[in-house]
């Protein structure tokens, strides 16, 4: 898949290569309202290739924050090949207040909701072919992934 951020008026790419394992963002470090995630090449194999997560982060290895993960599964095309889709997964950031949970919008160290921007819908398994997303209030900055 490549995650892409439109920066001055050019479209910047970060290629996630399918290659298990911790790797940096060479956009690590810049915070963007907007991040599109593209799918990378169609596959060509006989079996479909299993399903793979990659986990975003943001912030340095040592001291890491999880955003969201993106799980990612193959389906068929007209051709007979295989074509990512996508489902964007967030485990959103809460806080106890009295008796109720509610969700953190905005605190030190802790990622706001995220969104999905556009009106593109899911396909019947809940897949996207493309995400458009951010957070709900400010800057998104991803600085790492993990492919599992």
């Amino acid at each position: 898949m490549v995650l892409e951020v439109i920066e001055n008026g050019k479209r910047l790419a970060a290629p996630v290569e399918a290659r298990l394992g911790a790797a940096p963002s060479p956009l690590r470090g810049k915070a963007h309202t907007r991040w599109t995630l593209r799918a990378g090449e169609r596959l060509a194999v006989a079996q479909r290739p299993g399903d793979r997560v990659v986990e975003l982060y943001r912030g340095t290895p040592a001291d890491r924050l999880l955003l969201a993960s993106i799980h990612i599964r193959y389906f068929p095309d007209r051709e007979g090949r295989w074509v990512p889709k996508y489902q964007l997964q967030q485990d959103p950031v809460v806080a106890k207040v009295g008796e109720r949970w509610l969700p953190l919008t905005t605190a030190p160290g802790a990622a706001n909701l995220i969104v999905l921007f556009g009106n593109t819908l899911p396909d019947a398994s809940g897949f996207y072919s493309a995400l458009d997303f951010g957070l709900g209030a400010g800057a998104l900055q991803i600085d790492s992934w993990i492919v599992k």
